[in-house]
Order: C-alpha cells, then sequence, then structure tokens
C-alpha cells in the first residue's frame, strides 16, 4: 500500500514541478524580450515585441518624443492627429537618459525575480505583484486594437506564473519520499519482529511438558527402588 502511495506521489510532485519550471521560464522570457525592446528603441529600430514589460517601452517611448529625438514628420503627422500644434520645444537629452536607466531597473528587478525564484517562491510571488501592474498600466491606456496582442498575452504570462505558484505549494504540500519509504519498509520489519514472539509461547510450553514428564519418571523409579529394598533384605 505504501508503495502504491510512494508511485503516486512522485508523479505529481514531477507534474507540479514542472509547471512551476515553465512559469519561471516564461518570466525568462518576458525580461528578455523586454531588454530587446529597448535595444530596438535605442537603435531606432521599428519593431517590438508584444511578448514584454509594457512600463519600460511606454517610459522611454514618451520620454524620446518629449525629448524631440522622432523624425520632423512624425511631429507634424502627430499635430494633425491630435489637432494640436506641432511640438517645438523639447526636454533635454538627459532626461531620456535617466528614462532609458529607470527601464533597465525595472528589468534587472524582474530579473532578479526570475534569478531567486529558483530557491525562494516568495520571488515568484513578486514578479506576479508587478506584472499584475504592469498589466493594469496597459489597460489604463484604453482597449485599442493594436494593444490586443499585447493584452493576450499579458493575460497569458499572468496565467503561467499563477499557475506556477499555485504548483509549487502543491508541490510542497506532499509527503516526504523519505517518509514513504520508511512506511513501506516498516511491515516487513514488524513481521520479522513478530515471528520469534508468535514461536516463543510454544517452546516454553514444549519445554515445561518435558521437565514435566523428567520429574514424573524420576519420581516413579525412587518409589519403586524404595518399595524393592526391604524384601531383599527379607529374604536373605
Amino acid at each position: 500500500m505504501a508503495f502504491n502511495m510512494q508511485r503516486q506521489q512522485l508523479p505529481d510532485r514531477m507534474k507540479y514541478e514542472s509547471k512551476y519550471n515553465v512559469a519561471r521560464g516564461n518570466l525568462l522570457l518576458v525580461v528578455i524580450l523586454s531588454l530587446a525592446n529597448i535595444v530596438l528603441l535605442a537603435i531606432d529600430a521599428n519593431f517590438y515585441f508584444p511578448f514584454s514589460i509594457s512600463v519600460p517601452y511606454f517610459m522611454i517611448t514618451g520620454a524620446r518624443l518629449l525629448c524631440g529625438m522622432y523624425p520632423e514628420e512624425f511631429y507634424v503627422e502627430l499635430a494633425e492627429i491630435t489637432g494640436e500644434p506641432v511640438m517645438t520645444e523639447f526636454l533635454p537629452s538627459a532626461v531620456f537618459t535617466v528614462v532609458l536607466v529607470i527601464g533597465v531597473i525595472i528589468i534587472a528587478v524582474f530579473s532578479l525575480c526570475w534569478l531567486l525564484s529558483k530557491k525562494k517562491v516568495g520571488w515568484m510571488i513578486a514578479a506576479l505583484v508587478l506584472f499584475v501592474l504592469d498589466t493594469l498600466y496597459l489597460l489604463s491606456n484604453g482597449l485599442m486594437v493594436e494593444m490586443l496582442l499585447d493584452i493576450v498575452f499579458h493575460a497569458w504570462v499572468l496565467y503561467s506564473l499563477i499557475s506556477g505558484i499555485v504548483a509549487f505549494y502543491k508541490m510542497k504540500s506532499l509527503p516526504d519520499e523519505a517518509l514513504f519509504v520508511f512506511e513501506s519498509a516498516a511491515p516487513a520489519e514488524n513481521s520479522a519482529a513478530d515471528a520469534p514472539v508468535a514461536d516463543q509461547p510454544a517452546e516454553e510450553a514444549t519445554e515445561e511438558i518435558t521437565e514435566e514428564a523428567t520429574e514424573e519418571a524420576t519420581e516413579e523409579t525412587t518409589e519403586d527402588a524404595i518399595e524393592e529394598a526391604p524384601e531383599d533384605k527379607t529374604e536373605e
């Protein structure tokens, strides 16, 4: 029975551990793609990975806009869309540098959560909280069609992180494997220990019967010898 329980517990442990590792893998992918998006912004590439953190990307994009780092025609088109005058005054380029550093720090915090979550589930929970805040920030910008893919990917990452945390606690709730080994070996040891105890009363009973028979035979022999002795003397 104990061996059957052990065979059931080990696959469950492996299943939960696999889910937790998948969650950590998705978190690492988010970190890598988020960093790639910053690099793409720095080289002014017209490409974006949706499977990433939103806050650093939008922060840096806004800083580029306010610091006048886009082409002039971009600001003209923006003025036509918004109905506002064309932007002519911009912030110093140092502002962009500061915002860029802040974005890198945010990604570094997620990287730290991924690294330390291998041993402590609390860091995975911290990553979940941060990503929930990032998702709320994304939703606060409005449900636009071009953001639909970002929202879907954010929902997937949230589901993965939550599943990994739940799987971790389920894995920790399983009994230790050593306990099952001990329980499986215990019946054999008990049966072996009980065997001499069961045989012991029979052996003692046999010894008692043998002793009683010997004593009775000795007494009969002694009585016969005493009775024959006077008769022999009388005959003489």
